[in-house]
């Protein structure tokens, strides 16, 4: 068994089950812009696929996705000690929201650890101090 604590309660899960959560901070709208988000996903069983061939599959799969996908850059940085790779992109919603994102993957053991900001693309200055400020707070298990 084993046990999980969240904000509001604790759960006890039976063994062999792996924790898929997803983990989802907002900065709410303010005078300053629209809203901003931070996402930590979690992707387990690839313990032979290496970080690069993960964040190509991952791109591909964005391109095919996302409306109006437009890549935008991708830069090798380091996170908590470990090489990660960084990647920026945008995408249109069905309503037409012009969205930016960047994600930092990481890879953890068979583990790969994908931490994603997203914003509105006019914000997306406002995204950087926090997104450094953020991954500078990493520290890996």
């Amino acid at each position: 068994m084993m046990r999980y604590r969240l904000n509001e309660a604790e759960i006890v899960v039976p063994d062999g089950w792996q924790d898929h959560s997803i983990n989802t901070f907002l900065l709410p709208a303010s005078s300053e812009g629209a809203a901003l988000s931070l996402t930590v996903t979690r992707e387990y069983g690839f313990p032979t696929l290496d970080l690069t061939s993960y964040t190509d599959q991952q791109l591909i799969l964005a391109a095919k996705k996302l409306a109006f996908y437009k890549y935008n850059s991708r830069v090798g940085i380091w996170l908590a000690g470990q090489p990660a790779i960084q990647v920026d992109y945008t995408w249109r919603t069905p309503e037409g929201a012009n969205v930016y994102q960047r994600q930092a993957v990481v890879k953890v053991g068979s583990t790969f650890l994908i931490i994603t900001f997203t914003s509105m693309y006019q914000d997306f200055q406002r995204v950087d101090p926090y997104w450094q400020q953020i991954l500078q707070s990493i520290q890996l298990n």
